[in-house]
């Protein structure tokens, strides 16, 4: 989930732009279709892909049936169409056993490939036949021909589709009712899927453009249901352009939508209603003022936040926007007005269940401030009178770091070792181990401190805190032990044979080569229940690049035979997925993609489709109103959050971002922290700028963003080992030692 803040693109170059189209116009038809073959191939190099698309289909429709050429150009055409190509489509319909010109054809042609899809139906009925047939009733649906589309469904659903597919069959036959009018019987379909809120979601993102279209009241009452159903879908950006004039003039509804847009990430459109509307409703003011602290935005925080609380002190948000707002006034700059109001806070909710949060706050505000001899009191205050309460471990831990930052070391240790009694498993615990061994050995000679930190390294070593432990024992990393097998031997010898291409399998491959690539991955998961798990297909994901599935298959393999492993099982589970767009992108923005894989593999797990409860999406799982405020820095002007599911857009933006923040942060422990806890946080918070990456990592809060920076350290780690080819793209900013206080 990401923290963003402020979005640091200094180091961006300007002149970083997207390619765009070429100038000139097409060949005339007189040059033949060389010429507009080779124009279209500079089109697609550039960008233009609906220019490139129209030129493949011409030169298609110039070369004489039979030509083998004919067909790559209908296929280059189909495949880089941005609207409808019944001529190209047609070519490739000349062929009805080609499964790839069949789905393409589909795709393209619209309501013009009906016809054959039908045709070959009743001769032929395959996974592929379905899945044409299902792309046709989209097409029939959409141009009003309802009765076409409820057979072209029909005949999907008797070619065997994977379950995965339900969803979007009956979302159409959903649609189809609409363009029928028959409401009641469309309420009824929605109905039967009430606990399916994506499907719902997107049923009533249908409904309010079946309403509107027709003149119809409440099309807004349908597209805000979608909205709150989905916060995160792929489908909002028109909706709220739609919604957005009507919201703004009544504070009701837009109340009602507010916690949805902060879920889904939609945070500027969630501001622009607290701060644009007649008459802002008090929970927008609220949550916008949230979504500027964390974005680091702390004046527009402290501007809401205080206008929440004088026009409607005692609201329902109050006492947490009395609290957010001490936090935030400290951290633009005047810690002694936070602690202030902290005072107010607890003197206004005296018997507040949040009560034994305030030393924590206190104690905070003042180590932030270098303040530690007065923190030292508010840590202790929280584990003396709230020893139950949430930031015990926090208050216990920053004591500890207290005592060391204040040279107190023979108290620090006596302090450290009550803490890991105490909270054993708490995630500041390897922390606490580190600091207790380093401490011993390097600041009072005493030497069980480097049996501390060796059990500390073998205990946890993938953590960052036993990488620090290594450092100063002199102690190299060590890369996995590799089996000498094949993983074809190696499989084979755990009695797992690996799973010959099924109807299924070879299906999903032309599905995922037409650009149906969610589709296809359903039709492999559906092979992998078959086969009995996903390690069954692990040498079949490796030969077809099917990044998404290669992780689950290369753990379960790992999960069901001991080490060492070959080769193949590290690459299935830390593989180079998206490796056009990933380099493509890293070139562009200056970035390690070593690092940037690293980065993929921690947030999505190569899923382009991934979102998280807080509404970060894609391979990098970007907030959406942080690739806003890149797209304006850069001038983009296509932003959408829709976009954001595509890889090549979710890398482009996530790219840009990380290699803005990466110029502020000395080494890669501060970028991971700032990319997932916020820039304003790692450097306003836990001292990027100053701090050496022992002592940064130690004063990370956020327990998701300290497991997150270990873990993609870690990854990190073995792409490096795994991928010695790419050694010449890592940037020795990244893969520097980390510096220690202690060396």
């Amino acid at each position: 989930m990401r923290r963003p803040g402020t979005v640091f693109l200094a180091a961006v170059a300007l002149s970083c732009t997207r390619l765009g189209g070429v100038e000139g116009g097409a060949p005339s038809l007189a040059a033949g279709p060389a010429s507009f073959e080779e124009q279209a191939a500079i089109l697609e190099a550039s960008g233009d892909v609906g220019g490139a698309a129209r030129l493949y289909s011409t030169a298609a429709s110039m070369r004489e049936p039979g030509d083998p050429l004919r067909r790559a150009d209908a296929l280059a055409a189909c495949r880089l169409a941005v609207e409808r190509d019944s001529s190209a489509a047609t070519i490739l319909l000349e062929d009805p056993s080609d499964s790839l010109g069949l789905i393409l054809a589909a795709k393209a042609g619209g309501t013009a490939a009906w016809p054959s899809i039908r045709s070959l139906a009743q001769s032929r009925r395959s996974i592929l036949t379905g899945y044409a047939a299902l792309v046709a009733a989209d097409s029939l649906c959409a141009r009003g021909r309802p009765a076409e589309a409820a057979e072209a469904v029909c005949i999907a659903e008797s070619c065997g589709l994977c379950e995965s597919v339900r969803p979007e069959i009956e979302l159409l036959k959903y649609r189809i009712l609409l363009t029928e009018g028959d409401l009641q019987g469309a309420t009824a379909q929605r109905l039967r899927f009430a606990s399916d809120s994506i499907l719902q979601s997107r049923m009533y993102r249908a409904l309010g453009m079946w309403r509107l279209n027709g003149g119809v009241d409440d099309w807004e009452g349908a597209l805000e249901n979608s909205i709150r159903l989905w916060p995160a879908g792929d489908i909002h950006r028109s909706s709220w352009l739609l919604l957005r004039e009507g919201l703004l003039e009544d504070s009701a509804r837009a109340s009602r939508l507010a916690d949805a847009l902060y879920s889904g990430g939609l945070w500027n459109e969630l501001f622009e209603l607290a701060t644009a509307s007649k008459a802002p409703p008090a929970h927008c003011v609220y949550l916008a003022g949230r979504t500027r602290d964390r974005l680091g935005f702390y004046g527009e925080a402290c501007d809401l936040l205080g206008y929440y609380l004088d026009r409607w002190p005692s609201g329902p948000d109050a006492e947490q926007a009395l609290s957010n707002l001490a936090l935030d006034v400290a951290r633009a700059g005047r810690p002694d007005s936070g602690l202030a109001l902290l005072s107010e806070l607890e003197s206004r909710w005296p018997d507040s269940p949040r009560r034994g949060n305030i030393p924590w706050f206190r104690g905070s505000i003042l180590a932030e401030n270098g303040r530690w001899e007065e923190a030292l009191l508010q840590f202790r205050r929280t584990a003396a009178e709230y020893p139950s309460n949430v930031t015990a471990d926090d208050s216990h831990f920053f004591v500890c770091l207290g005592l060391v930052e204040t040279g107190r070391h023979a108290g620090a240790v006596e302090e450290l070792r009550a803490f890991l009694h105490s909270f054993p498993s708490s995630v500041y615990a390897p922390a606490a181990k580190y600091l207790l061994g380093a401490v011993m050995l390097r600041r009072m000679n005493d030497p069980a401190g480097a049996d501390t930190l060796r059990r500390l390294a073998a205990e946890s070593p993938e953590s960052l805190p036993a990488e620090f432990a290594r450092l100063l024992l002199g102690i190299d990393f060590q890369p996995p032990e590799v089996a000498e097998a094949s993983l074809d031997d190696w499989m084979r010898s755990g009695g797992i044979g690996p799973c010959s291409a099924t109807a299924s399998m070879r299906a999903a491959l032309v599905l995922i080569d037409a650009g149906l690539r969610r589709w296809g991955i359903g039709e492999l998961k559906a092979a992998e229940t078959a086969a009995g798990g996903a390690e069954f297909l692990a040498q079949f994901y490796l030969d077809h690049d099917i990044w998404e599935r290669m992780p689950s298959s290369g753990w379960r393999l790992a999960s069901r035979m001991p080490g060492p492993w070959p080769r193949e099982v590290w690459m299935l589970r830390y593989p180079e997925a998206w490796p056009d767009e990933v380099l493509a992108a890293s070139s562009r923005y200056g970035f390690d993609p070593l690092l940037t894989w690293s980065i993929m593999r921690q947030e999505s797990m190569f899923q382009p489709s991934c979102y998280s409860p807080a509404g970060a999406r894609g391979l990098i799982q970007m907030i959406p109103s942080t690739s806003e405020m890149v797209a304006t820095e850069m001038g983009w002007d296509d932003y959408s959050p829709d976009r954001l599911y595509d890889p090549a857009v979710s890398l482009d933006y996530g790219l840009c971002y990380l290699s803005g923040v990466a110029a502020g942060m000395p080494g890669v422990v501060h970028l991971l922290a700032a990319y997932n806890g916020g820039p304003h946080n790692a450097t306003g918070r836990w001292g990027a700028s100053s701090l050496p990456d022992d002592m940064f990592f130690a004063r990370i809060t956020f327990n998701e963003t300290r497991l997150y920076a270990e873990k993609v350290f870690w990854n990190y780690r073995i792409y490096r080992w795994l991928y010695p080819g790419h050694s010449t793209l890592v940037q020795q900013r990244f893969a520097r030692r980390p510096v220690l206080a202690f060396d």
